[in-house]
């Protein structure tokens, strides 16, 4: 029984937990200053890094003082509604074991450590939302005016998402209660002002109280964007198609309907990405539990191997599909803060049970596809990559060194997608029909003088039968 009632105990301990330092071993594989602050440091993990870090704590208490002034309403009100011993509970679990540091101290530390970042991070993105200079602050504020804070934007959206750097999102609506006179806040909309702040504007998120920033990063890579009104209609129009064929007695997939269609260029319309949870029954033959070393060719020999590219509406990393000989994937944008996000997107995995493998499984699945610069300049010319780096060499590295010693899950569809790539590039025949396609129908002028060449070829076979046929004939 004590036994039982023990596990009970650590596994609530571990489902209040989301916020976790990065171990060593982590960092050693990988680059190390990914996983710091630059700029400012906030919440009770990671260390401070020296003057930087210590002149944005007096920006950050201004910033405190500032928000409690313009509110009307007490600081004691603010510290109440943190110090609640739910809410209090609910952020000391969510950092788990916070050691010896903050343990001997008084409560009210946690607190005001709390309520102060919180403060901070409503202020800078209350300046971004509006685009001018808050109340209270002079035009040339370092920090906190437009011109300030567009100077410092970069390194405080890097900062948010770090790993150890991150603030409870309760503790954002807790103070935003306090200043509503304890109105109820959306936290659909307190999720969307975060991931805008973020660069994700027009993302999807969760409906329910993300955990933090970096949560939210999280959700929306797997989520991916709205939908547009346009691309609605377009799924009505895929919908209609698709009832009005089975009415006819053609069921999807048969190689006539998607030829017909394909002559009247209907066949992109029924091209439907459905979920990965919902498997069609040849998937779940293919899916394997095993777990296996495995990889794939990259692009350019996917591109010989007859593989088509095709870009995906949808920003989702779960949007990865291979059909028909088309490998469809949503756009990559790579700049100078792609690193460090993607490596604290997989370092959230790594730590966080709930959080899934999907964004890992992503990641070794572009290292397997990009090998050199030749790789990413095909996917640039696809339309699938937009590289903001010095150059594509410098992208390939990136993409090369991301995923050490992450091993995607066989359950994975990226490794579903991986197995039916392989098994494509397998088959003589496609590398044939690539090779040909290649060299004789890519310019106009090759393929008239392939067609002049079978002309040839039949006129000189036909006219040598002519001749020697009246031979015969007399015979």
């Amino acid at each position: 029984m004590e036994a039982e009632d023990e596990w009970k105990i650590e596994m609530k301990h571990w489902e209040q937990c989301c916020i976790y330092r990065v171990p060593e071993w982590m960092k050693d594989i990988a680059n190390c200053k990914a996983y710091k602050p630059s700029l400012v440091k906030l919440g009770p993990l990671g260390e401070d890094r020296g003057q930087a870090h210590y002149r944005m704590e007096e920006h950050k208490r201004r910033a405190m003082m500032r928000l409690v002034k313009r509110s009307g309403k007490p600081l004691e009100e603010f510290i109440a509604a943190i110090e609640q011993e739910e809410v209090v509970n609910k952020l000391r679990g969510a950092y788990g074991y916070l050691g010896a540091k903050w343990n001997k101290w008084e409560s009210s530390r946690f607190i005001i450590t709390m309520l102060t970042d919180g403060c901070f991070l409503l202020e800078i993105m209350g300046i971004f939302t509006r685009g001018e200079n808050l109340k209270n602050y002079a035009p040339n504020d370092p920090v906190f005016s437009k011109r300030g804070f567009s100077s410092l934007y970069l390194s405080l959206r890097s900062d948010m998402i770090v790993m150890e750097n991150q603030i409870p999102l309760l503790v954002l609506q807790k103070i935003l209660e306090v200043i509503g006179d304890k109105a109820p806040i959306p936290v659909d909309r307190l999720n969307h002002t975060v991931l805008e702040f973020l660069g994700y504007k027009g993302w999807k998120t969760k409906e329910i109280l993300c955990c933090h920033a970096l949560d939210i990063l999280h959700e929306s890579f797997i989520a991916g964007r709205e939908e547009m009104p346009s691309e609605k209609e377009e799924t009505l129009l895929r919908a209609f198609l698709l009832r009005f064929l089975k009415t006819l007695g053609w069921p999807a997939g048969r190689p006539l309907r998607r030829s017909i269609l394909r002559v009247f260029g209907l066949d992109r319309y029924l091209a439907i990405q459905l979920p990965w949870r919902v498997q069609s029954k040849q998937a779940q033959k293919e899916a394997s539990d095993v777990w296996e070393e495995a990889t794939m060719p990259c692009a350019t020999d996917l591109s010989e191997a007859g593989v088509r590219f095709r870009k995906n509406q949808s920003n989702s990393v779960l949007d990865v599909d291979f059909k028909h000989g088309v490998l469809s994937m949503p756009l990559v944008v790579v700049n100078n803060g792609s690193e460090k996000e993607w490596l604290n997107l997989m370092a959230f995995e790594r730590l966080h049970y709930d959080a899934g493998t999907n964004v890992t499984a992503y990641m070794i699945f572009m290292d397997n596809l990009i090998s050199t610069e030749r790789d990413v300049e095909l996917l640039i010319s696809k339309g699938l990559i937009i590289n903001l780096l010095s150059s594509n060499e410098e992208a390939a590295k990136l993409f090369n060194k991301l995923s050490k010693g992450a091993v995607m899950v066989p359950s994975s569809k990226l490794n579903l997608v991986r197995r039916r790539l392989n098994a494509h590039c397998a088959k003589a025949w496609n590398k044939w029909r690539a090779n040909f396609v290649q060299t004789y129908l890519s310019n106009p002028w090759v393929f008239i003088s392939l067609v002049a060449a079978v002309f040839l070829l039949v006129a000189t076979f036909l006219q040598t039968i002519y001749t020697v046929l009246p031979f015969y004939t007399r015979s």
